[in-house]
């Protein structure tokens, strides 16, 4: 059997799930939600990309949808979500509640998304999760590739990314310790180069009578700028925009991890 990657064991669990969502709690609310679509809605608009009410969009890696929830409330009304956790998808036809009725959620793999060529006018990826989770950074292109087959000749792929030089500031190596409640708690970020990539790891281990009870890890590549453009070229896109610390929450600390200071990204074919 093939060894299940990190983010299959984090966000696949109901246990994994609630961690991730208590992490950033912080983060992951209302008003944050609106205004990155806003934001994003804006930029688009910027250059010249109008979506209408009645144009087919795709939510990818939706999570909870939280988004897709913001855009059925601004109006809009054919949306597709998908998630590969079936565990998530829970959590987002729980947080649509009514609205599910304009929003369809489906299960599938954002490197093999089985969907009709040109079929999206837009296919936005918002919280930072479009390009390197995957341990082989392969997978990223293929994610790329997807996405420019599924979009429409004058369609567009929007998607926000940690920022580099926020990386290397910041997400500095340590490891801290702390005791709430009888648990022992030890956190752990290491940064490193893997094939010429950064790469960083998070992870957070908790104990009670010296047996470990959780441990949450959280991995990634992190990408310059010029290595997304280089990928995004690979998979065949030409027009390429970026807004730079579009959503910036915590600049000087470490407090959201690579959710605090995050640029978005606008390509078409």
């Amino acid at each position: 059997m093939k060894k299940k990657q990190w983010w299959q064991i984090r966000y696949g669990t109901r246990k994994g799930i609630v961690g991730y969502f208590n992490i950033y709690k912080d983060i992951l609310n209302r008003y944050i939600s609106k205004q990155e679509v806003l934001i994003m809605l804006n930029f688009l608009k910027n250059h010249q990309f109008f979506v209408s009410y009645e144009d087919k969009i795709l939510d990818g890696f939706c999570g909870n949808c939280r988004h897709s929830k913001e855009l059925v409330l601004m109006g809009f009304r054919n949306i597709v979500a998908f998630d590969y956790s079936k565990e998530m998808l829970k959590t987002a036809k729980k947080n649509l509640e009514s609205y599910n009725k304009n929003v369809v959620l489906i299960n599938k793999d954002a490197r093999n998304l089985t969907l009709s060529d040109s079929s999206f006018s837009l296919y936005f990826v918002l919280g930072n999760s479009a390009f390197g989770f995957f341990d082989n950074p392969k997978d990223d292109l293929k994610v790329a590739i997807e996405a420019y087959r599924i979009i429409k000749p004058d369609g567009a792929f929007v998607f926000d990314l940690v920022d580099y030089s926020y990386v290397i500031k910041q997400l500095k190596n340590y490891v801290y310790q702390s005791e709430e409640n009888g648990i022992k708690i030890i956190k752990k970020r290491t940064t490193f180069k893997n094939n010429g990539l950064l790469r960083t790891e998070y992870n957070e281990i908790k104990f009670h009578s010296n047996k470990i009870i959780d441990n949450q890890i959280v991995r990634r590549f992190v990408y310059t700028n010029q290595q997304i453009i280089n990928l995004l070229k690979k998979a065949g896109f030409k027009k390429i925009y970026i807004k730079k610390e579009a959503f910036c929450y915590e600049k000087n600390s470490d407090k959201y991890g690579t959710m605090g200071v995050r640029n978005l990204f606008l390509v078409k074919k």
